[in-house]
């Protein structure tokens, strides 16, 4: 039973990387990237609870909840805007347009939340990357080949094909 519980983990994982690559072609759509810091810090952790195998996707960046769903007006940092839109890759005529610029969305965010009415032009979606990557995937059918790879990698270690079927998955 534990190579099999083996087999299963490993599958997730495997699973796990896919969703994670839907999240960051949906970051890259929705042109959310600046830094890459929030693309790149996704990872998967399977943990067994109330007898099943649960998959989760984590991301432990402060702000991923504010890029996928958006945010109400705030008071953003001056230099936290003015260093993401250099990540971002603005180019600026000179030390004043840099400033007017980055005052411009400060001003923005204070007054319209995320994304800003200037960012929403930026892309056809920018909110709730999560949900349409997730969406996209299992639309794919990734959850069926994900079952029907861990039977046949089942079948293959016990050697008798076809004798897996009464496995069942949680997708949680």
């Amino acid at each position: 039973m534990a190579k099999e519980l083996q087999i299963i983990r490993d599958e997730l994982h495997k699973v796990g990387r896919t969703y994670i690559k839907a999240l960051q072609q949906e970051l890259e759509f929705q042109d959310h990237i600046a830094s890459g810091h929030l693309a790149e810090s996704f990872f998967t952790r399977v943990h067994k609870a109330r007898g099943s195998l649960i998959l989760d996707i984590m991301n432990n960046t402060p702000y991923m909840w504010i890029v996928n769903n958006g945010s109400s007006p705030f008071e953003p940092s001056y230099n936290d805007i003015a260093a993401w839109v250099v990540e971002k890759g603005f180019s600026f005529e000179n030390k004043k347009h840099k400033h007017n610029v980055v005052a411009h969305i400060v001003s923005e965010i204070a007054s319209s939340g995320l994304p800003t009415p200037m960012g929403k032009l930026v892309a056809s979606r920018r909110r709730f990357f999560i949900q349409v990557a997730f969406q996209m995937a299992n639309s794919s059918g990734l959850e069926e080949e994900m079952a029907r790879s861990i039977r046949e990698q089942i079948d293959k270690e016990i050697g008798e094909v076809g004798k897996s079927k009464a496995i069942q998955l949680t997708i949680g």
